[in-house]
Order: structure tokens, then sequence, then C-alpha cells
């Protein structure tokens, strides 16, 4: 008995950490592999709700997200100087992606910036691609093989 429960416990303790992160974006890479971007739920709830078109200006500008993308791409040691191809967008959560959706917490900043170094090139897409949030936090990014 005491086995089984030494089990159960090693099998829930990682379900409890993924519940913590938030997946904000996935980009599906061939049609199976795919790549997620979260970030810890707290991130998400203490940046006060923000929307575009309520006249305020953004918690965080496109130049600090592009400034703070650029400081997580030389912490991965990636080239990111020839900015001809950058693509900046702001963004929320695909509507269309229901379990995300579901996942988001009721309060908070569901806005964020999709800083892509490499522009729209898919082979490059998650390597030079980072979510910046409002409070100005990046995403961890997780390839997902199917």
């Amino acid at each position: 008995m005491r086995a089984v429960l030494c089990i159960i416990g090693l099998w829930i303790a990682p379900l409890s950490v993924h519940a913590e992160e938030v997946i904000l974006l996935r980009y599906y890479l061939d049609g199976k592999d795919r790549i997620e971007f979260g970030v810890p739920r707290a991130e998400l709830e203490k940046t006060p709700d923000w929307q575009p078109r309520a006249g305020r200006p953004a918690p965080l500008t496109r130049n600090q997200a592009l400034e703070i993308a650029k400081k997580a791409a030389a912490s991965e040691k990636l080239e990111v100087s020839d900015l001809s191809k950058l693509v900046v967008c702001l963004e929320q959560t695909n509507r269309f992606e229901e379990d995300l959706i579901r996942g988001l917490p009721p309060t908070g900043c569901r806005w964020f910036y999709v800083v892509e170094f490499k522009g729209s090139d898919i082979a490059l897409k998650g390597k030079y691609t980072f979510l910046v949030t409002m409070s100005g936090k990046v995403a961890s990014k997780v390839l997902i093989k199917d």
C-alpha cells in the first residue's frame, strides 16, 4: 500500500506545477509538432487589465518589449542584430484555442507582444520568437512533439 501512495504522489506533483503555468500562445510547426509559450499564472494576475481600445497607453511599450526580447535572445546566445525581418505584434490568446482560453486567469492583463527576429520563417519560428507579457516577463518555450 505504501508503494502505491508514493507512485500516486509522484504522478500528481508534475500536474500541480504545470497548473501554475498558463499557456498563452501555441504555434503549430508541421501539423504535428508545436511550440507552447507559457508564463506563471501570478505574472498575468499582477498586471492590471488593459485593452488597446481603452485609449490608455499599454503597460509596456513595443520598444520596451523589443529590448526585453533582445536580452532574452542574447541570454540564449542568439544573434539578432539584423532587424530587417523583425516583426513585433500585439496579441491575445487565440479565441479558437478553447483549452488555452479556459486556462487563463479571470483577472489580469491578457495582452502580450510576440517578437519574431526572423520574420515568419517557420523553420526558425520557435528559436527566434519571444513572447513578452505586459509585465515584462518573457514566456518559457516548450517544444511538444506529437
